[in-house]
C-alpha cells in the first residue's frame, strides 16, 4: 500500500524490466498448458484419504494402488505418506494419507 500523500515513482529499472514483459508475451500453447496445469494441481487434492489398515511391508510412500469395492471412492490412488506402526504386542498396523490419481495417469 502506498502511504497517503506519496507518490510512486518507478525506477529506469523497474520500467525496463517492465516494458520487457509486455513485449514477450507467451505463445498461446505455452499458456494453455499452464493454466491446464494449475486446474490439475487445485483437482489434485480433491478425494484425499487417510487409512488404518492391518501391517502390509508393501504399502510404501510414493507408490499407487487401486481401490476397488468402495462405490464411488473405487479408482487409483497415490500414498503421500505412510507410518508402519509395531505395537509391544505383537501388533502391527499401517496408516497414512494418499490421494486420488487424476485421469489420464
Amino acid at each position: 500500500m502506498l502511504d497517503e500523500g506519496r507518490t510512486f515513482a518507478p525506477t529506469p529499472s523497474t520500467t525496463k524490466s517492465y516494458s520487457k514483459i509486455l513485449a514477450t508475451p507467451k505463445p498461446a500453447k505455452a499458456t494453455k498448458r499452464q493454466a491446464t496445469a494449475q486446474v490439475r494441481e487445485k483437482n489434485k487434492h480433491e478425494w484425499i484419504c487417510k487409512f488404518d489398515f492391518v501391517g502390509n511391508t508393501k504399502l510404501i510412500a510414493s507408490s499407487t494402488y487401486m481401490v476397488t469395492g468402495c462405490g464411488v471412492y473405487d479408482g487409483k490412488y497415490y500414498i503421500d505418506e505412510i507410518s508402519h506402526i509395531m505395537s509391544g504386542d505383537g501388533g502391527y498396523t499401517v496408516s497414512g494419507t494418499a490421494h486420488r490419481v487424476l485421469a489420464g495417469y
